[in-house]
C-alpha cells in the first residue's frame, strides 16, 4: 500500500489528506483541517509574528506525526499565493524545515492548479456520494 500526504496551508486553516494509491487512482484515507486565523495580521502588517508561526508548527508537527502512523511515503506542502506577497515568507519556510523537519516545495501556478481541481473533485465525490451531506457554517 502506497500513501501520499498533501498539505495545504491557508490563511484562514491547515488541511492534511492522506491519500492510498490505488490501481484505478487514489483514495482518501483520513482528512485533518485545522483552523488558523492569520488573514487579518497579514492584511494589516504584511508579515506573519513568530507567534503565529510557533503555532502553524505546532500544527504540522501533528499532522506529520499523524502521517508516520499512516506509513506516508511523501508529503508535499503547498502553500497559498497569499503567502507569497508577505514579507518573512523565507522566514515561515525556514521555520518549517527546521521546526517540523518536513521539506517545503515552490509550486508553480500550473501544478497548484492541477491539485486544486484534483482536491475540488474528490471533495465532491465525498460529499456527492454519501447519502448524509451536511454542509456547516461558522457564523463567528
Amino acid at each position: 500500500m502506497l500513501t501520499y500526504a498533501v498539505i495545504e496551508i491557508n490563511s484562514t486553516f491547515i488541511e492534511m489528506r492522506i491519500y492510498e494509491k490505488k490501481e484505478n487512482g487514489y483514495r482518501v484515507l483520513e482528512k485533518i483541517t485545522e483552523d488558523i486565523n492569520i488573514f487579518k495580521e497579514m492584511r494589516e502588517k504584511n508579515e506573519l509574528s513568530l507567534e503565529k508561526m510557533r503555532k502553524m508548527c505546532e500544527i504540522l508537527k501533528k499532522m506529520n506525526n499523524l502521517s508516520k502512523d499512516y506509513g506516508v511515503l511523501e508529503k508535499k506542502i503547498i502553500f497559498s499565493d497569499f503567502f507569497k506577497n508577505i514579507n518573512n515568507f523565507p522566514m515561515l519556510v525556514d521555520q518549517i524545515k527546521l521546526k517540523v523537519n518536513l521539506p517545503v516545495e515552490n509550486i508553480d501556478l500550473s501544478e497548484k492548479t492541477y491539485l486544486s481541481i484534483k482536491k475540488v473533485i474528490y471533495s465532491e465525490k465525498d460529499i456527492f456520494s454519501k447519502k448524509e451531506s451536511r454542509l456547516f457554517f461558522n457564523m463567528k
